[in-house]
C-alpha cells in the first residue's frame, strides 16, 4: 500500500519554486508598486478605520479626486499616475455625493460613482457582476464606503472574515486595488491605546489586511476639523509616519490642508509622563491644575488622563488630601 502511494506521489508534477539566498542578487524581481508611497500598495486590500462621523467619507472623496486626476493627495503625497477609480457608496445618496464632491471643488476626472445599489460582496451574483464591470471599464482602484454596508457576515467570526477577504482577493485578481472604510470599536475606560487593536471584528481581519490606516478626528470649532492619520500596517515598503491634516469649511467649499508629522500615541503618552514629573518636581499640585499647565504646551487632556492613570497604577505618586478635599499629587522619593 505504501509503495503504491509513493509511486503515485512521484507522478505528481512538482511546481514549487525554491530560490537559494545567494542567487537573489542575480534575479530581476519587479519592485513593489504603490498607489501612494508608504500608504497603499498596488493590487492590495486596505482599510481606512475611524469612529462614526469622523470625516472618513470626506477623506475617501479627496483620495478619489487625487487618484482620478493624478495629483498629490492632500497636496503632499505623490500619486505616481492617474487611475480609473470606482467609488461604491452604500451609505449616501447620489445627491449627497454630488453635494460633497462639488464642495471639494473636484474637477472632471476618472472617478465614477455607484450609490445605494444594494451591492453585497458576499452575494456571488453581485461579486461576479462587479468583476465584469472592472474588466469592461478598466477600474484600477475601488473604494467601498463602508464595510458594514457591503457585507452581511459576522465580523467577529474568523470563518466569515476569511470569506470576506477571499471575496476582495477575487476582485484584486482582476487588476484593481481596494480601500474600504470601517469603524473602530467604541473607546472604553482603560481601553488599549493601540489603534490597530481597536479595529472592529475578529483578529483575522487585521492579520489579513495588506494595509491599515487609522483616522482620529477632533472638531476644533464649527468650521474646522483636525484629522490625525496613523498608517499602521503595510505589507510592502516603509510606512509613512503619523501625520495631521486640517479640514476646513470655507463658505460652500471644504478644503484639506496638510499640517505635518505628529507623534504616535505611545510617544505622546511617554512625553506626557515626563512633563507631569517636571511639573511635580516644583512641588505638589492637584491633577486638574497640572492639566491646565500642560495643555498650552501641546498635550491633550485624554493623553494626560491616561498618563495619570498609568502612573497611579505603577504607584509613582504620593497623595495628600488638602483644602476642599482636593487630592494633591507629589513624586515619591
Amino acid at each position: 500500500m505504501n509503495n503504491e502511494f509513493e509511486k503515485l506521489e512521484n507522478k505528481i508534477e512538482k511546481e514549487f519554486r525554491i530560490v537559494k539566498g545567494d542567487s537573489l542578487s542575480t534575479l530581476e524581481i519587479p519592485k513593489s508598486e504603490f498607489v501612494i508611497e508608504g500608504m497603499i500598495a498596488k493590487n492590495t486590500f486596505s482599510i481606512l478605520a475611524g469612529n462614526p462621523a469622523n470625516c472618513k467619507s470626506w477623506v475617501l472623496l479627496e483620495l478619489a479626486k487625487a487618484l482620478g486626476t493624478g495629483t498629490a493627495f492632500f497636496d503632499k503625497f505623490e500619486v505616481p499616475k492617474k487611475l480609473n477609480v470606482l467609488y461604491i457608496d452604500e451609505e449616501s445618496s447620489l445627491s449627497e455625493i454630488k453635494r460633497r464632491w462639488f464642495m471639494l471643488n473636484s474637477p472632471n476626472c476618472n472617478v465614477s460613482f455607484m450609490s445605494l445599489q444594494n451591492f453585497r460582496l458576499d452575494n456571488n451574483f453581485n461579486r461576479e457582476e462587479l468583476k465584469g464591470i472592472i474588466r469592461e471599464q478598466g477600474f484600477e482602484f475601488i473604494i467601498f464606503d463602508s464595510l458594514r454596508d457591503i457585507w452581511m457576515g459576522d465580523e467577529n467570526s474568523s470563518r466569515d472574515v476569511q470569506l470576506l477577504v477571499n471575496g476582495f482577493k477575487e476582485l484584486i485578481q482582476e487588476g484593481t486595488t481596494i480601500l474600504v472604510s470601517h469603524h473602530l470599536r467604541k473607546e472604553t475606560f482603560g481601553g488599549t491605546s493601540d489603534l490597530s487593536q481597536k479595529i472592529r471584528g475578529s483578529g483575522a481581519l487585521l492579520s489579513s489586511l495588506d494595509g491599515l490606516i487609522a483616522l482620529e478626528t477632533t472638531k476644533k470649532n464649527e468650521d474646522l476639523f483636525e484629522l490625525n492619520f496613523s498608517p499602521l500596517k503595510l505589507r510592502e515598503g516603509k510606512l509613512l509616519p503619523n501625520f495631521r491634516v486640517n479640514l476646513t469649511e470655507i463658505g460652500d467649499k471644504m478644503e484639506f490642508q496638510y499640517v505635518g508629522e505628529v507623534e504616535d500615541a505611545t510617544k505622546r503618552l511617554e512625553r506626557a509622563k515626563i512633563a507631569i514629573k517636571e511639573v511635580l518636581s516644583e512641588g505638589e499640585k492637584y491633577q486638574s491644575e497640572i492639566i491646565e499647565i500642560l495643555i498650552p504646551h501641546g498635550h491633550t487632556t485624554p493623553t494626560l488622563n491616561r498618563a495619570f492613570k498609568e502612573m497611579k497604577e505603577s504607584d509613582e505618586f504620593s497623595q495628600r488630601v488638602g483644602e476642599r478635599r482636593r487630592i494633591y499629587l507629589g513624586l515619591k522619593e
